[in-house]
């Protein structure tokens, strides 16, 4: 018998089986009883599964200002393959592997104006 697919119960989007974060929005997910698990929190609030890969800690890098150094929480996104939490200057996704990740967030859409069947200047 395969593995089921794991359904987010949040947003009821399926993913892998094993996965512990959902692929569409991010939420964690139980591996054992299948329920979310909050961000904050390193036990599942429904079975008492203990996810190992979590951690309290915030970072911070040094930043510098007027009064000498202050701290900056890093920035992250969410990689668009896995959900997980991407540091800003990272090429690749370090859960997934997933690449492109500079293209994506320096990718912004630019809204042509049409031209009205006229080229160049009129």
């Amino acid at each position: 018998m395969q593995p089921r697919a794991v359904i987010c119960p949040k947003c009821r989007t399926p993913n892998a089986p094993g996965d512990t974060l959902c692929r569409r929005c991010g939420t964690r997910i139980c591996p054992k009883c299948f329920k979310a698990v909050p961000p904050r929190l390193n036990v599942c609030p429904e079975c008492g599964w203990r996810d190992s890969s979590w951690s309290s800690i915030e970072i911070q890098v040094p930043s510098k200002g007027n009064t000498g150094v202050a701290y900056t929480k890093k920035l992250t996104f969410k990689c668009p393959q896995c959900g997980s939490n991407v540091a800003d200057e990272d090429i690749k996704c370090p859960r997934c592997g997933h690449i492109g990740l500079k293209q994506l967030r320096d990718h912004t859409q630019i809204a042509h104006r049409p031209n009205n069947g006229h080229r160049g200047k009129r």
